[in-house]
């Protein structure tokens, strides 16, 4: 049953349920919910500045959800939340998706990065790749996402859209594609590089990677940041992880 976000609040005030889970928005828990259980399911870095309206509705959920133990550890620093209010979760992607990939011949040339543009594409398009290119002349990136944009990083999109043309034929836009393909792509890719973070977003770190889960499925290897919860996201035998 579906209803409108406008009757949330008559809803979850008024008829008696046994969980509630509210997602990203702890703002849709100022009042008492009636509810036995609710859990306030987090998918983003803690930011200093909703820290009040996070610590505001404390008194009225159960458990904060969050999706790996740099996540937990996050959330106490910059929330300051007692230990047992958190519930350290995890992301998935579904696996059933990767049975029957054809893993071979893998072309070792071939370079994915499919995460947001301002997560790190900068750092490979204008850093990275122009040196990697004078050792590998044969190495080919394939960008590719989802299609999401963020209306005041128009101008950072249209930097990055130069910074691949100026690549010529080594760099190649494979556009939104659908699960299915991409996987395909990683199953026959050499590997998935991801330098994170952007010098324009110093501050991010990922709090899960599903990005990088998919590769793993794939087996497709990871060459990306010893940052955030990448470590824990990605086994040691599936890639490198970079200082700095």
């Amino acid at each position: 049953q579906y209803r409108k976000i406008e009757e949330w609040a008559a809803f979850a005030q008024g008829a008696p349920h046994d969980v509630a889970i509210v997602q990203r928005a702890p703002e849709a828990l100022s009042a008492r919910l009636n509810a036995r259980l609710t859990l306030l399911w987090c998918h983003d870095l803690a930011l200093g500045r909703q820290a009040a309206t996070v610590r505001g509705v404390l008194w009225n959920l159960d458990r904060i959800i969050v999706l790996s133990r740099f996540m937990a550890g996050q959330y106490r620093q910059v929330y300051q939340v007692p230990e047992d209010l958190l519930w350290t979760s995890r992301n998935g992607i579904d696996l059933s998706l990767f049975e029957g990939l054809d893993t071979g011949p893998r072309d070792r040339h071939a370079l994915f990065y499919a995460a947001r543009p301002e997560r790190g594409l900068d750092v490979l398009l204008q850093f990275i790749m122009p040196r990697l290119l004078e050792a590998e002349p044969e190495a080919t990136l394939y960008l590719c996402g989802y299609k999401n944009p963020v209306e005041h990083l128009q101008a950072f999109y249209d930097q990055m859209a130069d910074a691949a043309k100026a690549l010529g034929d080594r760099c190649v836009w494979l556009g939104y594609l659908p699960k299915a393909d991409l996987y395909r792509r990683y199953a026959q890719g050499g590997c998935y590089v991801y330098p994170t973070p952007s010098p324009m977003a110093r501050g991010f770190a990922e709090i899960s990677c599903i990005s990088a889960m998919e590769a793993q499925a794939a087996g497709l290897p990871i060459v990306t940041s010893q940052r955030g919860a990448l470590p824990e996201t990605i086994t040691p035998e599936a890639g490198v992880l970079i200082d700095g």
